[in-house]
Order: structure tokens, then sequence, then C-alpha cells
């Protein structure tokens, strides 16, 4: 048999829809279902189109008829007639669409979204904080120091050259401020006053990673004098290790670091010799450059430290569960440089390259750092006693984990002291200005998580507002 050719099929194909349009619509006159013209069913475009692909099936008659422009069928029309139009928008009440909640509604909102945060805190805290009771090792280690620097003897007064070289003190100013030719002396004597400062001694510590514990600060009270020269020197000026205008051109900070070299050499022998301190390691801390501080790392656990890849350090235990390190800072004589004159306003630096009229308010501060170490332990004091229980620790805690994890360095904010600041002006409030114009506090009630929103709060204000050109006295 021939086969057709395409222009064939493609009548073909036109022509069974109307062809299967007739059959419907003979269909639909009939009453008892049966066609009236039997003749039509045994057409061979029938057969051919019931014979077809099921893709030619798939098409719909409606599709086929749209495709060849033929209108809808009268009852899809119909259908479309007897549908009614859509009236005019009627305007409805909001006025109860968007009602404002319920106390109860706030409560329970407010217990759902807050409740996880809550428990991560909580989880956060438990793992952070150590108990409040220092461990007894800890303890016994500290009191052993303590008898280490009280053993320590007075050193004859040298010039700062001599003093640098004896110590191996770390740069500490720059070099148009190297005391050259200078007439006064570095000496050393027994410390004044030696206690614990920071929060340690007030909330206890704290964890700041595996095995570590936060670092405990102790404090030297250099003496102005040295008593047991006074047999040896015939005036009171040969036995003065400190004098008021020590605060100029770097003074102080390299009688300072000399005293801190001298306890430093006595620490290592302590550290290399039979007893508590046997196998700690002593070195230098330069956070400020102005003012170093020793490091004393001790604690559970050895590592090594690479140090101009030369000199390896090691750890030992010395009976600590936790390692940690304990810092020595040196602080001058109580009240004995007045507070007006390191004002950050005034020039404390004097050198033919420096505009006298220029103030120096770095330097001022970071001499300012060390005369307050036995105000800021009472502050934190007064914050605890003042305060529900662990609320201090707690939020110093957080504030720590804060600043770490958004690269706040220690010296730049990131400190336990800047946060007890922050702490205090959000609980007492403070003066602003020269004039004293005081800011209230938001008082004692507050838990550890509003003191540390309000502290961010008050920081952003304090940088966006028009505080920023005036003091703040806290």
């Amino acid at each position: 048999m021939p086969k057709a050719s395409s222009s064939t099929k493609r009548v073909e194909r036109k022509s069974a829809p109307k062809i299967s349009q007739a059959v419907r619509e003979i269909s639909v006159e009939t009453s008892d279902g049966s066609l009236e013209d039997e003749s039509i069913l045994d057409d061979d475009m029938i057969d051919f189109q019931s014979e077809g692909s099921a893709d030619d099936e798939s098409i719909g008659d409606d599709d086929e008829d749209l495709m060849h422009g033929d209108d809808l069928d009268g009852g899809d029309r119909q259908e479309m007639e007897d549908e009614p139009e859509a009236g005019p928008s009627k305007p409805k009440n909001h006025r109860n669409l968007y009602a404002p909640p319920t106390l109860d509604e706030l409560d329970t909102l407010s217990s759902t979204s807050s409740a996880a945060f809550t428990l991560q805190l909580s989880a956060l805290l438990q793992s952070t904080l150590l108990p409040t009771t220092p461990h007894s090792t800890l303890k016994t280690l500290l009191t052993d120091l303590h008898g280490v620097i009280n053993s320590i003897p007075s050193s004859e007064p040298i010039t700062p050259k001599e003093g640098i070289k004896k110590v191996g003190l770390p740069s500490i100013s720059p070099a148009e401020f190297l005391p050259r030719k200078v007439n006064w002396t570095v000496g050393y004597d027994k410390p004044k006053e030696v206690f614990v400062s920071g929060s340690w001694s007030v909330v206890g510590g704290y964890k700041v990673g595996k095995g570590e514990q936060g670092g405990v600060d102790m404090v030297l009270v250099m003496p102005d004098v040295c008593p047991s020269l006074y047999m040896s020197r015939r005036s009171i000026d040969d036995q003065e290790l400190f004098t008021p205008k020590d605060r100029l051109d770097y003074r102080y900070f390299y009688k300072r670091g000399y005293y801190l070299g001298i306890v430093k050499a006595g620490l290592v022998k302590a550290a290399k010799a039979e007893g508590g301190m046997n196998g700690a390691s002593v070195t230098w801390d330069s956070q400020d450059e102005r003012r170093p501080v020793i490091a004393i790392t001790v604690g559970k656990g050895s590592y090594s430290i690479l140090l101009y890849l030369v000199v390896k350090l090691t750890y030992s235990e010395q009976g600590l569960k936790h390692r940690l390190t304990i810092r020595i800072h040196a602080a001058p004589p109580t009240n004995f440089f007045a507070p007006s004159t390191l004002s950050p306003s005034r020039t404390l630096l004097r050198h033919a390259d420096l505009d006298q009229s220029s103030p120096t308010p770095l330097y001022s501060n970071s001499l300012l750092h060390d005369t307050i170490h036995k105000s800021t332990l009472l502050h934190l004091h007064k914050l605890s006693t003042t305060l529900s229980e662990r609320v201090v620790d707690s939020f110093l805690a957080l504030w720590r984990i804060w600043c770490s994890r958004r690269g706040i360095r220690r010296e730049r904010g990131g400190s336990g002291w800047f946060a007890g600041m922050v702490l205090g002006w959000v609980i007492s409030g403070g003066e602003v200005g020269a004039k004293g114009i005081k800011r209230r506090g938001l008082g004692k009630g507050l838990g550890y998580w509003g003191a540390l929103r309000a502290g961010w709060e008050f920081l952003g204000m304090f940088a966006k507002s028009h505080y920023r050109k005036k003091w703040l006295i806290v």
C-alpha cells in the first residue's frame, strides 16, 4: 500500500477535529444515546483519528479550535455569560485587624523569644566563670611570690644608661628621649606595698580557653625614697627615687622600668631554684611600650613558644589546675603626682623638634593608669556589694568575650578595668564636660545582660553625640 504524502497527512489532521465535532453535535441531539446516522461511524477519516498517536489525542478540542481561529463552544460561552460581574469594592474596617497585643500576649512573646537566648547565656557563663574562692595552690603561689619580691636587696642608684644595660630593659621611648647625659638616677628598694588588684581579688577567676584561666594582677607600690640608703647619703635629695618632675620626658617610665627589671631578675632566679615558683616562665609583656609589665606564666599543661626563633619556653605545672599568667605592675607612691599636673591638655614632652603648645594626652593617660590600681580595686568591690550576686563577674566575662570575638585588644577597651568603668557609669551615672553636668544611672536593679546592653548604648551615645568633644568622669 503506498504511503500517504506529508501534505495528505496535514489535511487529514486538520479535518479530524471538525468530524469529531460533528459527531459530538449529532450525539447531543439524540435522546436514547444512539447516533441517527450510523454511516458516519464507518468513515475512514474517523477510523484514522481513533488510531492516531497519543500526541494527537492529548490535544484538546478547545485548544485545536483556538489554534485554527475557531471560537469557543456555545456551552462554554453561555457559562461565562452566566457568571456575575464583580461589583465595586466595599471598604473594610481595619480597626480590629491590627489591634495592639494584650499584656498576656506580650508576656508570652517575651518568654518564648528570650528563653533560648537566656539558656545560651547561662550555659556560656557556666562554662566561663570559675568559683569565687581561689584555689589553695594559687594562694600559696602568690604568697611565695610576695616573699621573693620582699627578699630582693636594695641597689645603689646608677645612671639610666647603666640601668638599661644592667636589666635588659625593652624600648620605652623614642630615640630622641633616650637618657644619655642627665642629672637623675635610677635605683631600687623593696616596695612600700604589695597587693592583688583587678577583678580576680573581688569576683574570682574566669576561663579564657581550654585549660587556661584569666590572669591575676599584682601591684608593687614603689617607694619615693630609699630608707636603706640613709646612712650612705648625706642629703635627702640623694635618697629620693622619685620626684614630681619625673612626669616629664619619660623620666618616670625609665625609673619604673629599671625597678621592674630588678624584680624580674630576682624572679628568674627563684624560678630556677627549688620552691613554689620552680619552672615558672618570667618574661616581659609590653602591651603599652611605656609601661612594660612582668608576665609570670604558671599552671597545668606545657607548650612551647619561639621568641626570635631562638628561645624556647616551657611551662610546668606548679600544682595548678589551669594555666594562668600573673602580671606584676609598678605604681608610683600614693598621691605622689597631683592630678592637675597629669591633665590630658598639658604638654609633658619637651624637645626641640616638638611643638611645645601641643598637648600629650596619650602620654598623660599612660602615666595615669599607674595611679588608679587601688581606686579601681575599691570601685569593683563597691559594685560587687551593691549589685546582685555574680552580676559584676558575669558582666565582665561577657564584655571580655564580646571584645575578644570582635578583635578588640586588651589595651584598647577589652580589659576588665575598662568594663568596670562602663558598668559604674551604667549603674551610678557620671559627669560630662568641664562644668560637671551630671547624668543619672539606671540603678542597681539591672541584671548582667541589661547592664551590657546599656553599656553598648552608652558607648554609642558617647561616640555619636556632642559628648565626644567633652570630658567624661566616671
